[in-house]
């Protein structure tokens, strides 16, 4: 059957091959008629073109005298003439030296100009063959009175004793001619192209610039087909693209001038191809059906086959049964679970892998399966030949026979021993974990609470004796100041200042510590305003400094506003300090936007520092510049990058030693959501 088949779609195929064959040659055919009188049509239509420009160099030529030159007379009558031309851009006038004479004549005007010509291929060309009184085509030139792209025709001027004269010559425009061909290019991708008989492109629509002064001499055109026949229609690369095309070329009789009609070939054969493609698509459709109905039942024997293969070989456990429970197919995945082999499970009930704990199970599942719809995944667990109870997963779906009835069921089972014990062991390990974490948090929670036992100790306990130093001391300098020395005052100073001095630092570390504790309560800051202020109260302080501040407008972030005001206060503090030796002290402060963060920067032009030491000044009690110079605690920076860090941001510094210094932090900016939380 199969033989027959494919000797009916061989018979077919070379009675459609036959067709298209005969299509392909009268579409060829038809195309190259086309093509040929398009060729034809041009090259009546240029022809006739040159043959009225030629007329009008002949009666100019016939009018002008170079020994009576300007003639008034001879002038208007070329310009007359002229005015019916209008794709001729001027008409030069040349002596026979190609330099002495030269008028420039168009339709308006005349203008007198010397120009140099004489190596100019239409004057040479007139020069050495002047006698032949014949109309010379050059190749495309930019015209020296021109500055533009013109076709010289010339013809030659007699001369004194029947020597050569000179010359007139008209200079025409090429998109006069482009635009005749384009008449006669009517189809995508075709073109239509002038050339001269030696080969010489003069003009071609569509204008394209690679084919302006190439030569087609060495074309099979001009080398084989023109020699033989004016005219005719060959198939033949591109002679610059390469590609094949459909080329029509006429040779005027008159003018050495060749008109080319082309057409790629694909185009030319676009509605062939077509007619191909519908042939092939029949044959292939009529040997699909033939071939489909020839292998689908061997296909579906395969089908079966494979699937039968499929199921034997697969791991999980699938069973067939009938409705009463009766097992009627069995695999080996089935045999390696529950270690039956397929001559003992089938036709035995399939209650013999139940557990005896619940024996209504699997007739349970049957009757729900009898009513129609499968049952879905469930996990339970099934007995083994040898009594072990194994978990298992189980689904079962119906089995209908060939008019939709419910017939059976088919059960696939597959062992979750390892899933169960991988389970109970996440189960054991999310216990620990939690355990460890009430740990954690009730050991965090001491530690908060001995941090606030420490800062309630510091706060209470060591400022009462440093009171007490500073009291005793200020009252024996007020009492017993008369009769101490000098250094005894001098070391009762120092006790003052150290105690002071202790005293700030104990400030630091519980302000330190009071930013390290407690919830941040987020509100949208208006960060200008802010730093207003602040610089007010820094002017107010130190009312004898003069410094230059600038503060951007409409600086805003989303934070705690006292904890933001710390960081403010000590940034712009440290601008203060640090720019107190400055002449003309400045402090600028700006923003930098990065998405839904914002850089917050405080820039100065004081006395800076070494860079390859910034990290030091983020650490409590690091300073990078002598307590005579600039008096600190060197808390400050570490609280203002504790802060930041609360806020999810960073702050870095920037200097350089006598530059000045630009600290920025990042905050992130407040949205509408934010807002409505107002609270972290």
């Amino acid at each position: 059957m199969l033989a027959y088949a494919l000797a009916l779609i061989g018979l077919i195929a070379v009675a459609t091959g036959w067709d298209v064959y005969g299509s392909y040659r009268a579409q060829q055919d038809l195309v190259h008629r086309q093509m040929a009188t398009l060729a034809n049509a041009a090259s009546v239509g240029i022809e006739g073109s040159v043959r009225a420009i030629d007329g009008l160099l002949q009666d100019a030529a016939k009018s002008i005298d170079l020994d009576h030159w300007p003639n008034p007379q001879a002038v208007s009558y070329i310009q007359a003439r002229l005015g019916g031309f209008p794709e001729i851009q001027d008409l030069i006038i040349v002596g026979p030296d190609g330099r002495t004479v030269s008028e420039i004549i168009n339709a308006r005007s005349t203008t007198a100009q010397v120009l140099d010509v004489s190596d100019r291929e239409y004057f040479l060309h007139q020069r050495d063959h002047w006698a032949d009184q014949s109309l010379h085509i050059a190749a495309p030139v930019v015209s020296r009175a021109l500055g533009r792209h013109v076709i010289p025709l010339s013809r030659p001027l007699p001369g004194r004793n029947g020597a050569f004269g000179g010359l007139v010559a008209a200079g025409i425009n090429p998109v006069y001619f482009e635009k005749v061909l384009g008449g006669f290019a009517m189809q995508q991708d075709a073109s239509a192209s002038l050339l001269r008989r030696d080969g010489m492109f003069l003009a071609r629509f569509p204008d394209e610039i690679q084919y302006r002064g190439l030569s087609a001499a060495d074309s099979p055109i001009f080398r084989q087909h023109l020699p033989s026949a004016s005219a005719g229609v060959v198939e033949v690369p591109d002679i610059v693209t390469g590609r094949q095309r459909v080329i029509a070329y006429r040779a005027m009789a008159n003018y050495p001038l060749v008109a080319i009609s082309t057409l790629p070939v694909p185009i030319a054969l676009q509605e062939w191809r077509q007619q191909m493609a519908q042939g092939v698509v029949t044959i292939l459709v009529l040997a699909g059906v033939v071939l489909f109905l020839t292998f689908v039942v061997e296909r579906r024997t395969d089908s079966l086959r494979n699937l039968a293969e499929i199921i034997q070989s697969s791991d999980d456990a699938i069973i067939g049964m009938t409705l009463a429970g009766r097992i009627t197919s069995w695999n080996g995945g089935a045999s390696r679970l529950f270690g039956y082999a397929a001559a003992e499970a089938i036709g035995q009930s399939v209650t013999m892998l139940g557990p005896k704990e619940r024996p209504g199970e699997a007739q349970d599942v049957l009757s729900r399966i009898a009513n129609g719809p499968p049952v879905e995944l469930y996990d339970t667990q099934r007995r083994t030949k040898d009594g072990r109870l194994i978990d298992v997963s189980v689904s079962i779906s119906p089995i209908l026979d060939g008019r939709g009835k419910i017939i059976g069921a088919s059960k696939i089972v597959r062992d979750i021993t390892r899933r169960k014990r991988a389970e109970d062991e996440i189960r054991h390990l999310a216990a620990v974990l939690e355990r460890r974490v009430e740990e954690r948090t009730a050991e965090l929670v001491a530690a908060n609470q001995e941090m606030e036992s420490f800062t309630y100790a510091v706060s209470h306990d060591l400022r009462a004796p440093l009171r007490a130093m500073t009291g005793f001391s200020q009252a024996l300098i007020e009492d017993c100041g008369s009769t101490l020395d000098d250094n005894s005052k001098v070391y009762l100073d120092q006790i003052v200042i150290a105690s002071r001095h202790m005293g700030a630092l104990i400030d630091g570390l519980l302000l330190l510590s009071r930013c390290s504790r407690g919830d941040l309560q987020r509100e949208n800051i208006d960060l200008s305003g802010m730093a207003t202020w602040m610089q007010r109260e820094l002017h107010q302080a130190h009312p004898d400094r003069k410094v230059t501040w600038t503060i951007e407008d409409g600086l805003s972030a989303w934070g705690d506003p006292r904890m933001i005001e710390i960081v403010m206060r000590n940034l712009m503090g440290n601008a203060m300090k640090y720019t107190a030796r400055t002449e003309d002290a400045q402090v600028r402060i700006f923003s930098e936007r990065d998405g839904a963060t914002v850089r917050i920067c405080v820039a100065d032009n004081g006395a800076g520092f070494n860079p390859d030491h910034a990290e030091k000044l983020f650490r409590p009690f690091q300073r990078l510049h002598r307590q005579d110079e600039f008096p600190g605690l060197g808390i400050g920076l570490a609280t203002v990058r504790r802060i930041v860090s609360r806020h999810g941001g960073a702050i870095e510094a920037t200097s350089a030693p006598g530059k000045g210094a630009t600290f920025c932090f990042s905050l992130p900016v407040g949205t509408e959501e934010d807002m409505g939380m107002g609270q972290s």
